[in-house]
């Protein structure tokens, strides 16, 4: 069921903000989620679940492309993108926690 709320977000409009809780409804991919857990002491386990979530929505194979660039990124410091921005935006955005977890800071 979604939740519905207003928002003022200037003087002159109020929005209506519809909340949903989809993630039961999407697939997680066992590979993926392997994949993410073999990045084990590079990164936490609050971190490897935030990733997983973030993996939710996409197909399965894509999924495996996001967490297998992960993985390269938590152990070797390759960068890689896949051409689709929706996955690029999730990949730099881990990118950037796993360099901050490892304890430099990333500029892409």
């Amino acid at each position: 069921m979604a939740k519905v709320r207003t928002k003022k977000v200037s003087l002159e409009k109020t929005i209506k903000v519809v909340e949903q809780d989809l993630r039961n409804e999407q697939e997680k991919d066992s590979e993926a989620e392997s994949l993410v857990q073999l990045m084990g002491s590079k990164v936490s386990e609050e971190l490897r679940i935030i990733i997983m979530e973030m993996l939710l929505g996409f197909s399965k194979e894509m999924q495996r492309e996001i967490a297998d660039s992960l993985l390269d990124f938590a152990y070797e410091h390759i960068v890689r993108t896949t051409g689709c921005k929706s996955a690029d935006t999730v990949l730099r955005s881990c990118y950037t926690w796993i360099a901050e977890e490892q304890g430099f800071k990333l500029k892409l």
